[in-house]
């Protein structure tokens, strides 16, 4: 799991860039919703080999599935709310930034959240 912040500074070369590939949204570049027709299925890494985060080996920082952030607004229990970031196969331009989070109880589940593989 991501700690807070740090998974995004790698995606985007520590703050330089908006998605991982540069600053203009690629609607094909990240497996998002835009992508593959928009069939809004999950693929293996290194599928958008053009979705190549802030340093090189680094694929799909952005897109295919969100990422859980070890980042809680409280730990007292199931019901907290936490961090996913970068967006998922279901999500478009704004939610495919690499700045973008969204906030899901700790105990909710998803086939398009869970911990990112970024390396092949």
């Amino acid at each position: 799991m991501a700690a807070d912040r740090d998974d995004g500074d790698r995606a985007r070369d520590d703050g330089a860039r908006t998605y991982p590939y540069g600053d203009t949204y690629g609607p094909t570049m990240c497996n998002g919703g835009d992508a593959n027709g928009g069939a809004q299925t999950v693929e293996a890494v290194e599928s958008f080999p053009g979705c190549v985060g802030g340093f090189p080996g680094i694929y799909d920082m952005s897109g295919n599935v969100r990422e859980w952030e070890d980042s809680c607004n409280a730990a007292l229990g199931p019901g907290d709310n936490c961090n996913e970031r970068e967006g998922s196969v279901n999500d478009g331009a704004t939610q495919l930034t690499c700045a973008a989070t969204d906030l899901a109880p700790r105990n909710s589940s998803s086939e398009h959240v869970g911990l990112r593989c970024c390396s092949p």
